[in-house]
């Protein structure tokens, strides 16, 4: 028992590619759709109609004339046909020439000539085999397409397709079974190899977005740590100084102990913190005062600055250094910055 799978093929028509013939000569029109009048006994075949339409294509071509749909041929123009007639209508239709050599190769397969062959030996009026007279006038009788001219090519068209020479064939067959097999065991390793680039996919699409949602994390932890700048101002518990001797005291120059991101030491630059200072209003007794924190975080603002004024924003600014230092301690950054800033700064941040 032959096992099927469901892979679908092409499946040629009956009678191979040939069989619905290549309509040269027969022109279409309202009068080409009814059909002959023919005899329905019991042993008629259910293509009787189909068979016509070959014969009436191959009279038209013998006799030159274009006969409508319904036409009934009589014995006597049956009769008429012999195996040439018959051979080379056949040839032209596979060979596109009446005489074909060894060398011509043939554009239908053997089982279309075939079908012509059964489709008008039907109406033939002779069943017996064709033969030929001896005489003066060598005439033949019989059925022409039980000629020997007439299955000697379709011997030599099964001949061709044996040998890899002919038209390659279109019908369909049961898969056996090692032939069911590999064609199960493509589609599991095609449906596998599907899978994995789905599951790569997914995975490099969860990879950017988790990054997306660190970068936006990012962004919202530095918005948080860069407010609207707060102005504090000291209250007199004691009432106000006399007058003449009023005194402003304005914020403290303060830097703060441990700036832990970029945001807090850019806004500690702009606002100050805790109700500091902001640092760029630092005076020159006040930098020297803190010199050492001042000088290392200077760095930072100026590059900051840098980026500011080649027409960054804040943020964009911001991530352009941790693109280059990554996302490492300040006291890190600081230290690589420095070394940045000994040959002019870093190439990206310039």
């Amino acid at each position: 028992m032959s096992i099927r799978t469901t892979i679908t093929m092409a499946r040629a028509p009956a009678g191979g590619r040939g069989a619905q013939g290549r309509g040269r000569g027969r022109p279409r029109g309202p009068n080409r759709q009814r059909n002959p009048v023919l005899p329905n006994n019991i042993n008629a075949p259910t293509q009787r109609h189909r068979y016509h339409r070959f014969l009436a294509e191959f009279m038209e071509y013998k006799n030159k004339v274009v006969y409508p749909s319904d036409k009934t041929f009589t014995d006597e123009e049956l009769l008429e046909i012999t195996p040439d007639h018959l051979y080379r209508w056949m040839c032209f239709k596979v060979f596109e020439k009446e005489d074909p050599t060894e060398e011509d190769t043939p554009l239908l397969r053997s089982s279309s000539v075939y079908y012509w062959k059964k489709a008008v030996s039907y109406f033939m009026p002779n069943t017996a085999s064709w033969t030929i007279e001896r005489g003066a006038n060598s005439t033949g009788i019989g059925n022409p397409t039980k000629s020997k001219k007439v299955n000697d090519l379709i011997k030599a068209m099964k001949r061709k397709e044996t040998r890899g020479t002919g038209q390659k064939t279109s019908a369909d067959r049961s898969f056996d079974h090692a032939e069911f097999l590999q064609a199960v065991y493509a589609k599991v390793s095609e449906t596998g190899r599907r899978v994995t680039e789905m599951q790569n996919f997914m995975i490099a699409e969860f990879a950017v977005m988790k990054n997306q949602g660190r970068r936006t994390e990012e962004i919202v932890r530095g918005m948080s740590y860069a407010p609207a700048r707060r102005i504090t101002r000291r209250v007199n518990l004691q009432g106000p100084p006399p007058v003449g001797n009023r005194i402003d005291v304005g914020p403290p120059a303060t830097l703060s102990r441990n700036p832990r991101t970029l945001e807090c030491l850019w806004d500690e630059y702009c606002n100050g913190i805790g109700g500091a200072k902001p640092a760029r209003d630092f005076n020159r007794e006040e930098r020297g005062r803190l010199k050492f924190k001042y000088s290392r975080r200077l760095i930072v603002w100026k590059c900051i600055e840098r980026q500011l004024v080649g027409g960054c924003n804040l943020t964009t600014a911001l991530m352009r250094i941790k693109s280059v230092y990554g996302d490492h301690s300040m006291s890190d950054t600081i230290k690589a910055m420095r070394k940045d800033e000994r040959n002019g700064g870093h190439a990206r941040l310039r």
